[in-house]
């Protein structure tokens, strides 16, 4: 998988094959090896209704950014997370 550039695996000694294979198929992975090699990635939040928070926020967020909603429809979408836990 690492020498066909076709994803980033987990094995930290293929890491290198693959950053050559993505620069052979003119593909810059800075962005993403940067994280790594600088230790600024993150691991993703584990909460309860993970899943559903997601969904709400993602659909809510981007209604805001596309300016099919207003900033106040995070009231509604913060009521409907909180409804997750009670």
């Amino acid at each position: 998988m690492a020498k066909e550039a076709i994803v980033f695996p987990a094995i930290k000694t293929a890491t290198v094959k693959a950053e050559q294979a993505f620069k052979d198929a003119w593909i810059d992975v800075k962005p993403f090896t940067m994280h790594v090699q600088e230790g600024t990635t993150h691991l993703a939040p584990i909460a309860e209704h993970w899943a559903d928070i997601t969904a709400t926020m993602t659909e809510t967020m981007d209604a805001i950014f596309s300016f099919k909603a207003d900033v106040k429809s995070l009231d509604q979408a913060n009521a409907t997370v909180n409804g997750y836990f009670g």
